[in-house]
């Protein structure tokens, strides 16, 4: 088993006040140490790890935050061995809160670390300015090897992949790449190192031009970081932090926005993986799965157009371990989002509504074999909706007339969530948290 301690200082502003303009709201001034033992994939759920905000004068990103329980969330920006904390904020249960970048870091790419005093809790971002609707999820994991899929290198996309180290000691990874060709073979792909409180920056596109479809796995050797790929073309981008691997997969959400999609599932392992994919319709029609496998290590790409043409959920399962995300595409916009590895009966989504003016949906996927009733709120536990979703079924519901930001969602029995966002042309796709403990399958 493997084990990794590490230490988040979280220092004052001191000389760094003087560039960095924290919003009025916050308390500045603190100064918190906090020991954070992680063994094997888990962390302190408190603390969420985001690898890409924007902030260029044009776009920014709302970094989002949401307890269950009263207390305090914090917002952190290592860069380049430095910790700059701009200050706490007070929340109430059950009440989204979001902070600027541009407020904290005025222009550029950031990585951020967002901690709660209590949890339950959970962060994503969202970024939205001139055509850009791009959102991720925080993760709060630290898996041995993460799995990053769904790139690509061609017509024109511009790949990055982001290596978020927020920690004291200096991580080094190896990087293993798999293309539509097998296995890559460039250069500069082990031993990777990133400094302590930084974030390295690494342009596929440059190394690996011309690919349609790209995915990496990323090995913890010494240390750890949160990896995320940003897809761009044109003025939107989709970016969408790792995961780990499971051996079943759910996706509420696989299209919006009149994206063209598909499904890459990816294969970590020297052994092969056969897959199944279940396929839930608005109307619980019953399908044949969809069936095959996953070459080690390797990838497998499904167009979305292969499993039918009505609007969907699916459900992935293998006979081993194996990581699966959904990538849509169009001509001005892209979005992508990692599955939920298991139903749960309460949920947590920050950054719903955090941006006035955009389109926000909500998707539900219920598995299991009897219908269930989601209740959702915005305010403090209030109960603004609820949507009936049938065995079997897929389901979802406008929440862009709720007014206020951040959503719970729970049922008696478990289920799978996801939201989108569209801001045209720009397309985002976020899976959401699961509540762990209350009701989560597998």
């Amino acid at each position: 088993m493997k084990r990794l301690s590490v230490i988040i200082v979280v220092v004052a502003l001191g000389a760094s006040a003087a560039v960095l303009n924290p919003p009025a709201d916050l308390d500045p001034g603190i100064v918190e140490t906090v020991q954070v033992d992680a063994t094997d994939a888990d962390i302190d759920p408190r603390f969420f790890f985001c690898p890409w905000a924007l902030a260029d004068g044009v776009n920014d990103t709302s970094v989002s935050g949401l307890s269950r329980s009263r207390t305090d969330y914090l917002i952190s920006l290592p860069f380049n061995g430095e910790m700059s904390t701009l200050g706490k904020r007070e929340i109430q249960n059950d009440r989204a809160t979001s902070i600027e970048i541009s407020s904290l870091q005025p222009v550029g790419e950031s990585s951020a670390i967002v901690e709660f005093g209590l949890g339950p809790a959970g962060a994503d971002v969202l970024a939205a300015g001139n055509g850009l609707a791009a959102a991720d999820v925080c993760p709060s994991e630290l898996p041995d090897v993460w799995h990053v899929g769904g790139g690509s290198t061609a017509d024109g996309d511009r790949l990055t992949l982001r290596l978020f180290n927020p920690f004291l000691d200096v991580a080094r990874v190896d990087l293993t790449v798999v293309s539509e060709l097998g296995a890559e073979a460039a250069t500069g792909f082990e031993g990777v190192s990133i400094p302590a409180r930084s974030t390295k920056t690494i342009d596929i596109g440059a190394v690996l031009p011309g690919r349609q479809s790209l995915s990496i796995f990323v090995d913890n050797v010494d240390g750890a970081v949160i990896p995320a790929l940003v897809r761009g073309s044109g003025g939107d981008v989709a970016v969408w932090s790792g995961v780990g691997e499971s051996d079943t997969w759910e996706l509420p959400l696989t299209v919006d926005g009149g994206l063209t999609g598909s499904i890459i599932l990816t294969n970590s392992s020297i052994l092969p993986v056969e897959f199944s994919i279940d396929v839930f319709s608005t109307q619980a029609e019953v399908s044949t799965p969809v069936t095959g496998g996953i070459e080690g290590p390797g990838q497998t790409v499904i167009p979305l157009a292969d499993l039918g043409e009505a609007t969907y959920g699916a459900r992935i399962t293998g006979d081993g371990p194996f990581g699966a995300v959904v990538v849509g595409v169009a001509q001005d916009a892209r979005a992508a989002m990692a599955g939920v590895r298991n139903p749960s009966s309460q949920w947590i989504l920050p950054g719903v509504n955090v941006e006035p003016g955009a389109e926000y949906r909500m998707w539900v996927l219920n598995t299991g074999v009897d219908t269930v009733v989601v209740s959702y709120g915005s305010s403090g536990g209030t109960v603004d909706g609820q949507l009936e979703v049938a065995a079997g079924a897929v389901a979802s519901v406008d929440l862009s007339d709720l007014g206020a930001a951040g959503l719970i969602v729970e049922a008696a029995s478990p289920f799978s969530v996801a939201w989108s966002v569209i801001d045209v042309p720009g397309v985002g796709y976020v899976a959401g948290i699961p509540v762990v403990g209350t009701g989560t399958g597998g």
